[in-house]
């Protein structure tokens, strides 16, 4: 038999349930960097649950900070900072690939061509107006050159038809025969008659423009010739030379016009083009930052025992390498001519290492001992996006959403210095024990990119290009993160600076592009992303130590494009600052049809 639920205790139920797991993973998280029991020293017995608060292994006996919680919050920082590379190698492989693009309008061939086809137009009405007033004077000549030239080809060709009768064969049986006297008589007739001429229009050819490119076309003269069969018209051979250059353009004929005009130049709309792109990147990053920490000693030999001042340091070292492909299709003329649009998507692949190292240094040694431990984070997963960027002339502009998933996972070995303490009357003194551990967790860093740039030519290949932007990151962990000291957090970053860059002709096609750019950033706010609480140390020294810093950043890039629709990209740089190193590198190549 089925009992229907009592909806008034079932709810309680859940809201229970829910609180238990929400206080399940900050449990885990107080145990996970903890050892479960530390032997006893000097007689002592041993200790046992511990738990992690502020950053500290403790049980309230004794108690020893952990480095390898505080490295593990710090991986909050350091996978953003896979990620700032991932967006930083993108945001350049999309630059380059629309300078590329508007490099074609930029050229000096392009601006030869372009200079004809604006010349062209200017051009045609004077080569009308020569053509008219050119053509009574034409008119004239070949006036005075027709009545000499007539009578010599007219002998010339009576006195050549004779023979040519005398050679012809008989006729076929049947046929009349013709007078033996009748080439005498038509020879008497056609010298007596008056020469028939006419004038007739040339033959138009579609496209092809008749002979001299500023001189009227010749008009063709047809006549009877002596000794031809009556109403034969005889053209006369055309005096345009064998192999003659085509006209530079085509001709149309317009009513009211003597002369042909030519045809004004429509360029035909560009349709889209498309690239693909790919490249490789790699890069190295190191970062340090310092706390303080206080460790209770002594807690049996005086109420509130006697704190112990720690000095915190941490240093990481992030080592990144992967790569990173895109489609796109360029549109151009979207606003106004000459401008453009790239429409594109990429994907990638990212794997980083982080090297983590923490020391405790204690005020006193005798209460509380030095500690210190190390951890290796590898994190590692695809990128995928897209993106659109827009240039006219000088100005610039490019947004970027992408999103890269990471699997990470850890390893850690720490050194814990436990304090001294008398337990059962028996001083224990100060030990250091050594814990070791692992865990794994996922994330998804966000990423929103936008820049502006706009180019300044000083000189024919010279140009200067301020750039500004902005990036923003957010970062989604999977629940069990909260185990390690990591939540999800927010980064946004701002640059400015300036580019400046030069372009060479290597032979014919073949072009250099070089820049060297200049910038300044800062993330100016950083929050969230580890585990304030649950027994974390309440500030993420590293996060802490970086945000807004100004840092600076140094880029060297080299571009080579063979004319083809075929490039290449490489490119360094280095960055620095308070707490801060990196060098990296890229390089690529493009295909555009």
């Amino acid at each position: 038999m089925i009992r229907r639920t009592n909806t008034r205790l079932g709810w309680p139920l859940i809201g229970t349930t829910a609180l238990l797991l929400s206080q399940a993973l900050p449990a885990a998280a107080q145990q996970a960097f903890c050892p479960t029991v530390v032997a006893g020293v000097a007689g002592t017995p041993n200790q046992a649950g511990f738990n992690l608060d502020n950053g500290a292994c403790t049980n309230g006996t004794i108690g020893a900070f952990s480095g390898a919680a505080l490295g593990s919050q710090a991986l909050s920082n350091l996978s953003q900072t896979s990620t700032q590379e991932t967006s930083r190698a993108t945001t350049d492989a999309i630059g380059a690939r629309r300078n590329a693009e508007a490099q074609r309008d930029r050229s000096p061939p392009a601006r030869e061509r372009e200079a004809g086809r604006d010349q062209a137009p200017a051009r045609q009405p004077a080569e009308r107006r020569t053509d008219r007033e050119a053509q009574p004077q034409r008119r004239a000549e070949r006036d005075r050159a027709e009545p000499r030239e007539r009578p010599a080809q007219r002998r010339t060709r009576a006195e050549a038809a004779p023979a040519r009768d005398q050679e012809a064969p008989p006729r076929a049986a049947g046929r009349r025969a013709e007078p033996a006297e009748q080439p005498a008589r038509r020879r008497a007739r056609t010298e007596a008659a008056p020469p028939r001429d006419r004038e007739v229009p040339p033959p138009r050819e579609a496209g092809r423009r008749p002979a001299g490119a500023r001189a009227e076309a010749p008009r063709a003269v047809a006549r009877e010739e002596p000794g031809a069969r009556p109403g034969r018209i005889v053209a006369p051979a055309r005096d345009e030379p064998v192999g003659a250059e085509p006209a530079p353009r085509p001709y149309r004929v317009v009513k009211g016009y003597d002369a042909p005009l030519p045809v004004e130049f429509v360029p035909l709309p560009e349709g889209p083009r498309f690239s693909a792109w790919a490249f490789g990147f790699g890069d190295y990053e190191e970062r340090s930052g310092r706390g303080q920490n206080n460790i209770n000693c002594c807690t049996n030999a005086a109420p509130g025992g006697f704190p112990t001042p720690l000095a915190i340091s941490i240093e990481s070292r992030t080592t990144t390498a992967g790569f990173i492909g895109g489609l796109d299709m360029t549109v151009r003329d979207v606003g106004r001519a000459g401008d453009g649009v790239i429409l594109g998507l990429l994907t990638g692949y990212t794997s980083a290492s982080i090297d983590i190292t923490s020391r405790a240094v204690s005020s006193n040694t005798g209460q509380v001992p030095n500690g210190g431990g190390s951890l290796r984070a590898n994190l590692a997963g695809p990128s995928v996006g897209a993106f659109a960027t827009y240039f006219d002339g000088p100005f610039s502009t490019d947004l970027t959403v992408k999103a890269d998933i990471y699997a990470l996972d850890e390893r850690f070995v720490d050194q814990l210095g436990f304090s001294a303490n008398i337990i059962g009357g028996v001083l224990r003194p100060p030990s250091v024990v050594t814990f070791a551990g692992s865990a794994a967790t996922g994330l998804i860093n966000t990423s929103v990119i936008a820049n502006a740039n706009y180019r300044f030519p000083i000189g024919t290949d010279l140009w200067l290009e301020p750039t500004a932007g902005i990036r923003y990151t957010a970062s989604v962990y999977d629940r069990n993160a909260l185990a390690l000291g990591l939540d999800d957090g927010h980064l946004l970053r701002v640059q400015g600076g300036l580019r400046v860059g030069t372009d060479l002709l290597l032979g014919r096609d073949t072009r250099l592009t070089t820049s060297f750019t200049a910038l300044a950033y800062s993330d100016v706010i950083v929050t969230g992303g580890f585990l304030p609480g649950a027994g974390f140390i309440a500030a993420d020294i590293l996060a802490r130590s970086d945000e807004g810093k100004v840092r600076g950043q140094g880029i060297l890039a080299a571009n080579l494009d063979f004319g083809n629709g075929v490039s290449t990209f490489l490119q360094g740089e280095v960055r620095g600052g308070e707490n801060l190193f990196g060098v990296g590198g890229k390089g690529g190549v493009r295909v555009r049809w």
